[in-house]
């Protein structure tokens, strides 16, 4: 069979998130190893993989992996996430004897997030456009996600309104949590298998 065709839109979303990436995690690997006293060996471990996943990134812009295009970008995708995630936790406590470094790094690593999170939607984009039936399983999915997400937030104010020291405000929260919870996996559970369902279409044979 022949591979699939990438929207160039797609293309045009993916190499340039990925050369973000690639510029912070070099970024990552100069302050790490010349922006402090010491060697920052876990910053400097995390910017070397986001090097190379924002490398595969850059080739996936490019039309490489066409065949599996959504999990490579999801795979390049979560893995400059983790990486600029780890980074960040390992730069902040160590570069507070060079603050301007730090100001000039820590919006870098949330570029990289973003531009990751940019990764992994174009390749969600070029699955779901081989089938017109995957978008209307996708919207079907959002709309019941969607609410679950509302219900999880108004639970969350709920349950801080509650007293938790009187026996009544224990019983309250067990029936927020209890009713919410119920109605919110209900919601999840069909809207989960929509968006599953609309990647999964996609490499049936029609």
């Amino acid at each position: 069979m022949p591979e699939p065709t990438i929207p160039r839109s797609v293309r045009f979303l993916v190499a340039p998130a990925a050369t973000i990436t690639l510029i912070g995690a070099f970024a990552g690997i100069a302050a790490s190893t010349l922006g402090t006293p010491q060697i920052l060996w876990a910053t400097l471990g995390f910017s070397i993989i986001a090097a190379i996943a924002a490398s595969m990134g850059i080739s996936a812009g490019f039309g490489r992996f066409a065949a599996g295009y959504g999990m490579a970008t999801l795979c390049i995708g979560g893995t400059i996430a983790v990486a600029a995630g780890f980074s960040m936790l390992d730069l902040k406590p160590n570069l507070h004897a060079n603050p301007t470094l730090t100001r000039l790094l820590m919006p870098w690593v949330a570029i990289q997030v973003i531009a990751s999170a940019g990764i992994v939607l174009g390749g969600a984009v070029a699955v779901l456009s081989r089938s017109t039936d995957s978008w209307r399983l996708l919207i079907r999915g959002l709309i019941l996600l969607a609410p679950a997400g509302v219900i999880v937030a108004a639970m969350w104010v709920a349950l801080s309104a509650i007293p938790e020291e009187s026996k009544n405000g224990s019983v309250l929260s067990l029936a927020v949590l209890v009713g919410g919870g119920l109605i919110v996996g209900i919601l999840v559970s069909i809207g989960g298998h929509y968006l599953i369902r609309a990647f999964e279409i996609t490499s049936e044979e029609k």
